[in-house]
């Protein structure tokens, strides 16, 4: 293949293309068009928003909004494409009309790219998603608005399957997604794919004390140069017109810890090891996120809904938990829901009646089969599944649920709702109707909700310990979504945790299993407990004090005399102390019941070694200052049980990286 080298020619100067047509208004008068009011009528404390009206009156107001002015971090939208057509819902309401083409629908759409430039943060990036019909004419208006050197992708993704065209062209299965960003310095997490089995077979040498497989590449590179790396290493110069790709002294390290390859002739070249590749960097055609395609998945029934994979994807690469991503163009209410997946802060817009009702029924209740399609019941061997160990839970992957639409849905409350002041009465009728459902619901379920953490969005805890905390951001960051949700807080979690105390999570994790195989059902209760001989109890590794622990607190349970259920309805100090008066059971393991039982969210672990060890790591200070460790997680209340989550996860990430090969426990050494 061949590579072009710039040129340096200086009469080669570049003269800027722009589009012009009639109707075409200055930047400065579409920036001075009055912008109109919008009346709040859902109020809560989260930095969410929905508006219904017209996204140009938005996108206008937002710009006089100083706390989303130059805040938002990721714009995608999906506009219409300009087909000249009506579109409606499967339930065949009418959603919008298309009707814009030339010159007026490329003027609608620049105008509001020029507000949308605006409201971008100097990181932010921003996706047009478009058809072939207007998507060259558009890259030449997204060129002049964000300039040509911010132009990052065309990206094409596979809309659909096959189609057996009749006329004479090619079969039309792809649309398109400009990419572009306001500067050169742009939230970036780079989206990897598993390496092929082809790539991998690439991987063709194994070394024979370690087992592990790798590649051999140059360690050179083309070009000549002056300093070290152009000079000889070994007593080996680089071969004519290259340099050493790393300084002699970097090449010495590496060689004396094994990862240089010398050939017969000695030819130096260096291992690629294949446990290392982080994977492919995903590239700009996309084939796996096609619309709705088949009658089992599940969608809202609004025309033109894009998959939500796809939102996940662009989502996770240009923007971290806590940021602000807008949609104005909101439609079904796929990027807003795959946000709020995803620990970010939204704001949607859109004027179409159909698309507001569609956004709060998908805010409620979720998504429905796109056809005739049953849910099926749950597999009973599934249900007969052992409950994980205390320590395994914070390993748990809930990517995948995060990624796909669950039937469990969790209803979205927690936004802000605007309407434009001229709204019609078919419009308050429908935001009516459903706050007084939202009310019905928080009127039944406030109790529980003040005291016990549901499943919820965590996009302003992170925002706000983004804010408070430097080294923190840096782990939310490097981690992403918070998965912290109640679990059973029953006398299996308490065993669980009173069997943990003071054991690495290895051992810890390797008596839990002995103990469960106790109990054929997989349910671990007071009463299956108790009917057990102190005998088999104790051949599981368990130590005799510990038995006498489980023993008390079984027969506490079973007698009434401590009732969990009504337990987890108190607050923090209730607990604690309730808990304290069972033998057995101490600040630690009150914690870990607190903070992975019950998901409270502002426990501090003090007595837990191995989170003084993470905060001694990312701090500097001394893991046995307990003063200054309190210091430091001031700045997380309320949520210091977020920021410890995050700080457990940090840890094990670091464990693993320095033992790849090694299992990796969480805690170690804890103290009760």
């Amino acid at each position: 293949m061949a590579t072009g080298v710039p040129g340096k020619n200086p009469n080669n100067h570049y003269h800027s293309v722009r589009l012009e047509y009639k109707g075409k208004r200055s930047i400065t008068a579409i920036l001075n068009t009055p912008a109109k009011n919008f009346q709040e009528i859902h109020h809560h404390a989260s930095r969410n928003r929905l508006y219904y009206g017209e996204n140009f009156d938005v996108l206008l107001s937002l710009i006089a909004d100083p706390t989303v002015c130059g805040k938002i971090t990721l714009i995608y939208i999906d506009p219409p494409f300009s087909t000249q057509g009506a579109f409606l819902s499967r339930n065949q309401q009418k959603a919008y009309e298309d009707t814009m083409v030339g010159g007026q629908y490329i003027e609608f759409l620049r105008e509001r790219l020029i507000l949308l430039h605006r409201l971008l943060a100097d990181c932010g990036s921003i996706y047009l998603h478009l058809d072939e019909k207007m998507v060259f004419e558009m890259k030449l208006i997204m060129d002049e608005i964000f300039g040509s050197t911010n132009y990052r992708n065309l990206i094409v993704r596979k809309k659909c399957n096959p189609k057996n065209y009749t006329r004479k062209a090619y079969g039309n299965i792809a649309d398109f997604i400009l990419f572009y960003t306001k500067t050169n310095n742009y939230v970036w997490n780079r989206p990897v794919e598993p390496l092929s089995n082809e790539s991998s077979k690439e991987y063709q040498y194994t070394e024979p004390d370690t087992g592990r497989r790798y590649m051999k590449v140059p360690i050179h590179a083309p070009g000549i140069r002056n300093g070290a790396t152009g000079g000889p290493w070994r007593g080996i110069s680089p071969p004519p017109g290259k340099h050493w790709q790393y300084k002699p002294k970097t090449l010495d390290e590496m060689d004396a810890r094994g990862e240089i390859f010398w050939s017969k002739n000695q030819n130096p070249r260096r291992k690629v090891y294949l446990d290392e590749h982080s994977g492919v960097g995903v590239q700009d055609i996309w084939m796996d996120f096609r619309d709705a395609y088949n009658q089992n998945i599940r969608i809202t029934g609004y025309p033109t809904e894009k998959n939500p994979d796809l939102l996940h994807r662009i989502i996770d690469a240009s923007s971290n938990p806590g940021d602000l991503v807008l949609d104005c163009f909101a439609g079904s209410g796929t990027t807003l829901a795959i946000a709020n997946d995803m620990q970010r802060n939204w704001i949607g817009v859109d004027s179409s009646q159909e698309a507001l009702k569609t956004i709060l029924v998908r805010f409620e209740n979720g998504l429905s089969p796109m056809g005739d399609y049953v849910k099926k019941q749950p597999d009973s061997s599934k249900n007969n599944k052992a409950q994980q160990t205390l320590f395994e839970s914070l390993e748990a992957e809930y990517t995948n649920a995060s990624r796909s639409s669950k039937i469990d849905h969790v209803p979205m409350r927690d936004f802000n709702m605007f309407v434009a002041a001229e709204s019609d009465n078919e419009v308050h009728d429908t935001i009516l109707a459903w706050q007084k459902r939202n009310t019905e619901y928080l009127l039944k379920y406030e109790h529980q909700r003040v005291m016990v953490s549901e499943p919820m969005n965590f996009a302003d805890i992170c925002y706000q310990l983004h804010t408070r905390d430097k080294l923190l951001a840096e782990i939310i960051d490097s981690i992403g979504l918070c998965t912290l949700t109640p679990r059973h807080s029953n006398f299996e979690f308490l065993a669980d945790a009173i069997i943990s105390q003071q054991l690495s999570k290895n051992a810890a994790d390797t008596i839990t299993r002995r103990f469960r195989k106790l109990f054929p059902s997989s349910r671990i209760t007071p009463r299956s407990f108790l009917s057990l001989t102190s005998y088999e109890v104790l051949r599981s590794g368990l130590s005799r004090r510990k038995y006498d622990y489980l023993v008390d607190l079984a027969k506490v349970i079973e007698s009434k005399r401590l009732l969990l259920s009504d337990l987890s309805g108190e607050n923090d100090d209730i607990i604690r102390a309730t808990l304290k008066n069972i033998r057995g059971i101490g600040d630690w393991t009150v914690d870990m019941f607190l903070l992975f039982g019950l998901a409270r969210l502002d426990v501090l672990p003090i007595h837990d070694l191995a989170l003084r060890r993470i905060i001694s790591d990312v701090y500097g200070i001394d893991q046995n200052d307990i003063n200054r460790i309190g210091q430091i997680a001031e700045r997380w209340k309320p949520y210091r049980s977020v920021a410890c989550w995050y700080l457990y996860k940090h840890g094990n990430m670091k464990a693993e990286q320095s033992a790849p090969r090694a299992k990796v426990g969480l805690w170690s050494d804890q103290i009760n």
